[in-house]
């Protein structure tokens, strides 16, 4: 259908009238000379988004509505006042539909043709609905091959499921979770395996904007040692239909367990993908990973590199002061520190400190929540 795989004609209808409410707020605070358009990405853009099927048949949304506002010539205070007022509007929107409504950071359309080859961008140029505004905007958008997308793709991909299977841990130890929180327990760690699927994939050169087509591609990869041992091939697929049809079992047993296993998964991709992002291959969390992370090559201008000193030492501060990691961009920190966080690396202890700015010795929780402010700021 226009949004969904599985969805029916009144399905597309109640997404038409989601977005005619979004287009609506969205023009109540943007005016026409500022506004060059609307735009639905992520699953529902592509005509991939998830729905619930009830026994009964009823179908409800899963997915998040990712949402994106192109302007025209603004300033770049203007912009951070249009995003500011967009976050209210987020809020807004998610109470009054049900789910998230997410936007992403406004972009002038004279951006556009500049913006670098990411996962975010492609998926975008290769499958999005247009709510509101020119048709073509996305025209001017450089045209890459999606085989050929950047390893830091894969790594920002993996850091960032990485902090929700934490996420997810943490609910699961809480006294008494809610279904909510079952739902997102179990979203992250399926979340989570796709995202193995996906840096193993674009390690490979082989790659899709579509979940149904990088189903038929991973088939490449069925008897690579790594898939094989992780029985990835199977996991992934699984992962792709809950994406599309999510059956939700909610059991916190269960999902105990299944994230538990996931994690052990998830800590092999982690060293696979870091190995290719960095060009050492590493396999364990000792000094090589921590050297493979300080080698990385950076080619930040001057005035790049006093930017992140400046970041660091506003956003990390000088406790356990880390020359070395002062003039790189701060996110290096949390690809370094997200093993000691969310795999208990025992390797990682005496480094983790250093990535997160805090004394030797302190409280994990203190850890953790140093880490997940980081990520709030740089992922």
């Amino acid at each position: 259908m226009k949004y969904t795989v599985y969805g029916d004609e009144e399905f597309d209808r109640k997404i038409d009238a989601d977005m005619k409410t979004i287009a609506e707020e969205v023009a109540k605070v943007i005016p026409n000379e500022d506004l060059a358009a609307l735009i639905l990405g992520g699953g529902y853009g592509r005509g991939e988004g998830g729905v619930c099927i009830s026994p009964e048949g009823t179908m409800s949304l899963y997915n998040d509505y990712d949402t994106f506002v192109i302007s025209r010539g603004l300033s770049r205070r203007k912009k951070a006042m249009y995003d500011k007022i967009l976050a209210e509007v987020s809020e807004k929107l998610s109470q009054k539909i049900g789910i998230d409504v997410d936007f992403g950071p406004l972009k002038n359309q004279s951006e556009l043709a500049s913006m670098p080859i990411t996962m975010m961008w492609e998926e975008l140029r290769n499958g999005h609905k247009v709510i509101m505004g020119d048709e073509n905007v996305l025209d001017t958008l450089q045209a890459h091959d999606i085989n050929y997308l950047p390893m830091d793709s894969a790594i920002q991909l993996m850091l960032n499921r990485g902090v929700g299977l934490l996420l997810a841990e943490q609910r699961l130890d809480k006294d008494n979770p809610t279904e909510e929180d079952l739902m997102f327990i179990e979203r992250n760690i399926f979340k989570a395996i796709m995202a193995c699927g996906d840096a193993f994939m674009i390690a490979g050169h082989r790659f899709s904007s579509s979940y149904v087509k990088r189903m038929e591609l991973f088939e490449i990869f069925s008897g690579n040692q790594l898939i094989v041992d992780t029985k990835m091939a199977e996991l992934y697929k699984k992962s792709i239909y809950y994406k599309l049809k999510p059956k939700m079992i909610l059991n916190r047993e269960f999902l105990r367990v299944f994230h538990k296993d996931t994690v052990k998964v998830f800590k092999k991709f982690y060293l696979f993908t870091f190995s290719r992002y960095t060009g050492v291959e590493v396999d364990n969390f000792s000094e090589d990973f921590i050297n493979a992370t300080l080698t990385i090559r950076d080619f930040c201008c001057p005035l790049a590199r006093v930017k992140n000193f400046i970041l660091n030492l506003k956003e990390v501060g000088i406790v356990n002061f880390s020359f070395r990691l002062m003039f790189r961009y701060p996110r290096l920190r949390l690809y370094a520190a997200l093993p000691g966080v969310l795999f208990k690396t025992k390797e990682s202890d005496k480094y983790i400190y250093k990535c997160l700015g805090l004394r030797e010795g302190s409280d994990p929780k203190a850890v953790e929540d140093k880490f997940i402010r980081l990520w709030k700021r740089f992922n």
